[in-house]
């Protein structure tokens, strides 16, 4: 499980707010594993997907990628903003 895991977090290379992943292309989301986009800020999972375990795991693990971007952000825009 520790090396998908790992595996899975390589595959997340180039995912920010507003784009997907490195290896996601139009008909295969590495988030879903099928042809439809799961990026958490474009189009999130579709209720097929959130049945699937998998997918949930790779969904959250995205997330995390994600608010961690967001929340950097922020705190450079708070840093800026107390001088």
């Amino acid at each position: 499980m520790a090396k998908e895991k790992e595996n899975f977090e390589a595959k997340l290379s180039g995912l920010s707010v507003m784009e997907c992943p490195l290896e996601c292309e139009p008909t295969h989301c590495v988030i879903t594993q099928d042809g439809i986009c799961g990026h958490p800020c474009k189009s999130g999972l579709h209720s097929k997907h959130k049945n699937d375990a998998d997918t949930m795991a790779r969904y959250r693990a995205s997330r995390k990628v994600v608010q961690a971007e967001l929340d950097a952000k922020k705190a450079a825009q708070e840093a800026l903003a107390n001088g």
